[in-house]
């Protein structure tokens, strides 16, 4: 499966023929995006209790939620998507800028759980324009 993640305002999302954009947010943007959001995976959004936690007990709860949403349902959904835009990217979308030092969110954490269970690497969508401040590692494959 061809999964990325990437913020809402990456402009590298513009490009439809590569890449499809999955709301994986409690909310959507309130400004206007220079792209479809094609699809919404509100399996792993990110409960808003777990709002205001810091980073390892927002971690834990959203490991928890993601096991409780269970690895087959999420696959299930993704691989919908997929056959709907086959041979393109899903990209997974929140809104925080992980290239910031203080700024991490679900979407990286959801990349390491995916990763942990299949093996499969979920990158991070480069942005156009700007070198990261912080190298992204979602997870390992050891």
């Amino acid at each position: 499966m061809a999964l990325m993640t990437a913020r809402y305002a990456n402009r590298n999302l513009n490009d439809t023929d590569r890449f499809v954009a999955v709301q994986a947010s409690q909310g959507r943007p309130r400004y206007p995006l220079g792209y479809p959001l094609a699809e919404s995976l509100r399996l792993i959004a990110p409960s808003r209790r777990l709002f205001g936690m810091d980073h390892d007990e927002f971690e834990v709860e959203y490991r928890k939620q993601l096991d409780v949403a269970t690895m087959s349902a999420i696959r299930y959904e993704l691989e919908k998507m997929q056959k709907k835009h086959p041979g393109k990217h899903l990209v997974l979308l929140c809104f925080e800028d992980v290239r910031k030092e203080d700024d991490w969110r679900h979407r990286t954490m959801f990349g390491k759980w995916w990763a942990e269970r299949t093996g499969e690497f979920v990158p991070e969508l480069e942005e156009p324009g700007k070198a990261p401040k912080k190298k992204l590692v979602q997870g390992t494959l050891l």
